[in-house]
């Protein structure tokens, strides 16, 4: 089969797999078993609308659950529509995969749109449970869904993964679908419990330049919080729950610099550092690792920004941050102040405005709070708290 890198990610793929859809419409996979298949188990590609993937499992692979690969004219995905569009991917339990082939995800989307992704099972597995090769069209959902076990031979990475190097010409950013623009439609991810275990990062890892997505009360244990790098805008992360432990000094927010009128939102947002107190680096892969380093001297800040001053640029409110100490500070790297207390930078910066620090909560505590989100929502990791 056809091998080579799909769009702007870093992952190459394998356009292929045990079933293999092209040019189809409604098509339903229910209630089978994959298992000890040396490939992709189920693989869209070009053309492909409406595809529903339910009920199944998904063990021991040697590459991906389910992957999407459509083409276009180079950014033109306008004149060109053979992509995969609408699917649907939801109930299933994915495990131990990417056995031979190391980038291989419970789901890889590379020139796709519209997917949602819900009350699924993803875990044991290399590298990402979702990967997001490119933001073509937007409009993807990734709601209700369990992640744990991920990255466990790899890092610099999380449970869900993107890239936004290459933009695409679509219509799918304009509600009455008629305008083309290179603004996706948003991405929404929404109602998740996601363990950023072993060689995980942040919950959502948004590399390079990853752009327009919406990031919503969700659950994250092991797991940094919101990051930007490489020039990612316009993105919403509100009303999540961010558990981070053990600590690799990503803090709950670390940002790099973006044009005005174009920086993340983070509002609304409970963030915990310091869970026991101790650092691994992403990349160990080893959950030993975690106890093997002492207490690192900056487990009290909390948020990192390449830029304060540029009115307009970031917005933060509205958040509480819980340190050991009760000490949380805040960096902006365009400032030689160094280190600020909240205080600082509300009255500094007026960022951070409606936002506390407190001590580090209970477990007890933390827990109450996980429970109440997850009771919230319809998927598996809501059974385990009814």
């Amino acid at each position: 089969g056809e091998w080579s890198a799909p769009s702007g990610g870093d992952w190459a793929l394998h356009r292929g797999g045990a079933v293999f859809l092209e040019g189809v419409r409604n098509t339903r996979i229910h209630e089978c078993t994959f298992k000890r298949l040396d490939g992709n188990a189920v693989f869209l590609s070009r053309f492909a609308r409406d595809v529903v993937i339910e009920k199944n499992r998904f063990e021991w692979l040697g590459e991906s659950a389910v992957a999407t690969w459509g083409e276009t004219n180079g950014y033109d995905a306008v004149s060109v529509v053979d992509q995969p569009r609408g699917t649907i991917i939801q109930e299933n339990v994915m495990r131990e995969l990417g056995v031979w082939q190391k980038q291989s995800a419970a789901f890889q989307s590379a020139k796709a749109a519209q997917s949602t992704v819900r009350n699924n099972v993803m875990m044991n597995m290399p590298r990402a449970a979702i990967n997001l090769n490119d933001n073509m069209g937007g409009g993807d959902v990734i709601a209700g869904n369990m992640l744990f076990n991920t990255c466990r031979e790899s890092g610099d990475h999380g449970p869900i993964n993107s890239w936004d190097r290459q933009p695409f010409l679509t219509t799918i950013g304009d509600p009455h679908g008629q305008i083309a623009s290179f603004d996706p439609k948003p991405r929404v991810i929404t109602g998740n419990f996601i363990f950023a275990n072993y060689g995980g990062s942040q919950g959502v890892d948004n590399d390079d330049g990853s752009s327009w997505f919406n990031i919503t009360s969700n659950v994250f244990y092991a797991a940094e919080g919101f990051k930007m790098d490489y020039g990612g805008h316009d993105s919403v992360f509100s009303d999540n729950l961010i558990m981070a432990f053990p600590y690799d000094g990503q803090q709950c927010v670390t940002f790099g610099d973006f044009k005005v009128g174009h920086g993340h939102a983070v509002t609304g947002n409970k963030c915990v550092v310091g869970l026991g107190g101790r650092f691994m680096g992403s990349g160990c892969g080893d959950p030993t690792c975690a106890g093997s380093t002492d207490t690192p001297s900056n487990l009290e800040r909390v948020v990192a920004l390449a830029e304060c001053d540029a009115e307009g640029t970031v917005a933060l409110a509205n958040n509480a941050y819980y340190t050991p100490a009760n000490n949380a500070t805040f960096v902006c790297y365009d400032s030689q102040v160094g280190a600020m207390s909240l205080a600082d930078m509300q009255a500094r910066y007026e960022l951070e405005l409606g936002s506390t620090h407190s001590p580090t909560p209970s477990f007890d505590v933390l827990l109450e709070w996980a429970a109440g989100m997850l009771r919230k929502q319809q998927g598996p990791a809501a059974s385990l708290v009814a």
